[in-house]
């Protein structure tokens, strides 16, 4: 089944932010965030680019023996149903409520312990092929590194609850998230994504829908991170 959702967070060492040059500075100095709404991702204007899902934020599951009953009539208020038919044997249902619609999602890359290696001068973090994906179809050229525990420690305390791993399952009918049963819907639309976003190893900080806000943008500041990331090109971490 792959990792769990808890078993890579265990993993993480640093949250790997892949920006535009002009952004770092605001990144580091102020904490500066950009949180987007899921139809940002699922209505990205190039098909062909890395942000672009048309399921992101929506549950996935496999239904079988799908039937419909039309509406023929209504007597007092009350629908009356014509005959069951056959809609189809399979089908996948995705799903997405209003409160998951009207959230703002801010996406990292998630470093685990495995993939860096600590020396007298710092870390040597090595993308390999991966840094040339990111330039060319998120069409970043910049990064900045930031340890993990501190970091999440300081978006908590601003109050922000929605924090972890994405998983990558095409369907979730064989998927249980290690979460309380009233967050599993929620969860289960925010930390879920197809297999084929897997090399992104995305790790989503969440904040909820705000009564009245209309963009489809949010930015969210912390304070400077300057003491706990590092900044550069992400040409420089390709080797």
């Amino acid at each position: 089944m792959g990792s769990t959702m808890a078993e890579v967070t265990d993993q993480i060492v640093f949250l790997l932010k892949a920006t535009k040059s002009e952004y770092v500075e605001d990144t580091m100095k102020k904490g500066r965030f950009c949180f987007s709404q899921p139809t940002v991702f699922s209505k990205w204007e190039n098909n062909e680019a890395a942000q672009y899902d048309r399921w992101d934020s929506h549950s996935a599951y496999e239904a079988t023996h799908l039937v419909v009953a039309p509406i023929i009539s209504e007597e007092n208020g009350i629908p009356q149903y014509g005959p069951v038919q056959k809609l189809a044997d399979r089908a996948i249902i995705h799903e997405q409520d209003s409160f998951i619609k009207q959230s703002f999602i801010c996406c990292f890359r998630y470093i685990k312990l495995n993939e860096v290696e600590f020396c007298d001068k710092g870390v040597n973090l090595s993308l390999g092929t991966v840094a040339d994906r990111i330039i060319k179809e998120f069409g970043y050229d910049s990064f900045v590194l930031i340890e993990f525990n501190e970091f999440i420690r300081r978006i908590k305390e601003k109050g922000i609850l929605f924090i972890g791993a994405v998983v990558y399952k095409d369907l979730l009918n064989d998927y249980e998230f290690p979460v309380p049963e009233q967050l599993k819907s929620i969860v289960e639309q925010f930390y879920r994504k197809d297999t084929k976003y897997e090399w992104q190893q995305e790790y989503r900080i969440v904040i909820p829908p705000l009564k009245g806000y209309t963009d489809t943008k949010r930015f969210i500041e912390i304070g400077s991170i300057e003491d706990i990331a590092i900044s550069g090109k992400i040409a420089d971490i390709r080797d």
